[in-house]
């Protein structure tokens, strides 16, 4: 039983390697960053910015955490941690459950 538990230790090899590593840390920070950004366009609005610095404002920094996001899913890709099928099954997933059930339609 102790082994089982030991194989699943997050330093062990066989589940994902430096490089695997690195990039799944990368795409957790970067979808922290938009959570960030998410929830000052909530809190201050969209045209906001940090005082001191009226660029980029806080939809304008949504949408290069955003970018960064869609370049760690090509690093992702290119990793072999995800696949093409994958990703467009749940993108077309998503847009149907959005259809579905999205309560706000402009």
């Amino acid at each position: 039983m102790i082994k089982k538990i030991a194989k699943y230790t997050i330093h062990d090899p066989e589940l994902v390697d430096n490089y695997e590593r690195e990039v799944l840390t990368i795409l957790a920070e970067e979808c922290a960053e938009v959570i960030k950004c998410v929830t000052k366009i909530l809190r201050f609005g969209k045209k906001d910015h940090y005082p001191n610095r009226p660029s980029p404002n806080n939809t304008e920094s949504l949408g290069r955490e955003i970018g960064d996001i869609l370049y760690m899913v090509d690093m992702c890709m290119n990793a072999q941690l995800i696949n093409l099928t994958d990703r467009d099954s749940g993108f077309l997933h998503k847009k149907s459950q959005i259809q579905k059930y999205f309560q706000n339609i402009p």
